[in-house]
């Protein structure tokens, strides 16, 4: 298997100075700080109307269509979701570029790029679960946490147990999300990340605590945040449970406070984890198959 995923490159990646950074959603900003700090980016393409007229470090964020005829001669990283991917191999491949020869996916191009040429090892995400405890009870949880006989709870002390373990072995990790449970539950959640940045703040390259909303954050976490440049998502279960007062309450002191905070309105609940019904549509069973994780996932390239 290390053969498949450390050989896929074509051999003129090797000398790697310039590169096209396509898409700037979600992926692109928590890693591009690093391909910025490695790489000169000459071009990054995004087709959404929404980042239209932005920049990022003073290069136009730019349509396809606008640069398609400029980018064929660069190394093309693409920093998307799964989805996404297969609509933008469509666009590349219609400026007569190929796979691994001219363009990869990012968490492709992170963990063989890295290691071949420049002997480090980076992973493109890890997350870490610091309780079992929730406030929502949901059935089909993909973490399992209402049927957890005994709850668990991390200590500030086990997480740099962890973390020292893994940077013995790891140069540097682009994502690095903590969860639950609700990890606002846990009262030692500052300290961790104190003790994470100040330890490791220059081999994490993009931290995210998620939390569902239910639990007011305090100013001790808050300010936690704001020093150590982590970012809040928000799940919003409104749709399935009723707390949308709290929730409001919840986003109005992030909105205050300054830390940056992300919403991400569950739609499909719980389920879109297990569905009910199977697709009997070939075309729909490998789309989820490329495009879906699986239930826990601690650590991913």
């Amino acid at each position: 298997m290390a053969d498949n995923v450390l050989n896929r490159l074509t051999d003129d990646w090797k000398g790697l100075r310039e590169i096209v950074v396509y898409g700037f959603g979600k992926v692109a900003q928590r890693n591009i700080g690093k391909l910025y700090r490695d790489f000169t980016i000459k071009y990054i393409v995004d087709n959404g109307a929404d980042k239209a007229d932005q920049q990022y470090q003073g290069i136009p964020i730019q349509p396809f269509a606008d640069v398609k005829d400029k980018i064929a001669q660069y190394k093309i990283i693409v920093c998307t979701s799964s989805l996404a991917y297969a609509s933008i191999q469509k666009d590349l491949q219609s400026i007569g570029v190929k796979e691994y020869e001219d363009y990869v996916r990012l968490e492709d191009f992170m963990p063989e790029w890295y290691w071949k040429y420049r002997g480090e090892v980076v992973i493109s995400q890890m997350s870490s679960s610091i309780t079992s405890k929730c406030t929502l009870n949901c059935r089909d949880c993909n973490v399992f946490m209402p049927y957890y006989k005994e709850h668990y709870e991390s200590t500030a002390d086990e997480v740099m147990r962890d973390m020292d373990l893994l940077f013995q072995r790891v140069d540097y990790l682009t994502s690095y999300f903590v969860f639950g449970g609700e990890p606002l539950l846990n009262n030692q959640l500052p300290e961790m990340l104190s003790r994470l940045y100040e330890k490791y703040h220059d081999r994490i390259g993009y931290m995210q605590i998620i939390t569902n909303g239910t639990v007011l954050p305090s100013d001790e976490l808050l300010d936690a945040c704001k020093r150590c440049d982590v970012k809040i998502r928000l799940s919003d279960y409104t749709k399935q449970v009723p707390y949308q007062k709290r929730l409001q309450d919840v986003k109005e002191k992030l909105d205050q406070s300054g830390v940056d905070c992300r919403w991400e309105y569950m739609r499909h609940g719980s389920r879109c984890v297990f569905p009910k019904r199977k697709s009997r549509l070939p075309k729909r069973r490998k789309m989820r198959k490329n495009i879906c994780w699986p239930a826990r996932k601690d650590v991913t390239w």
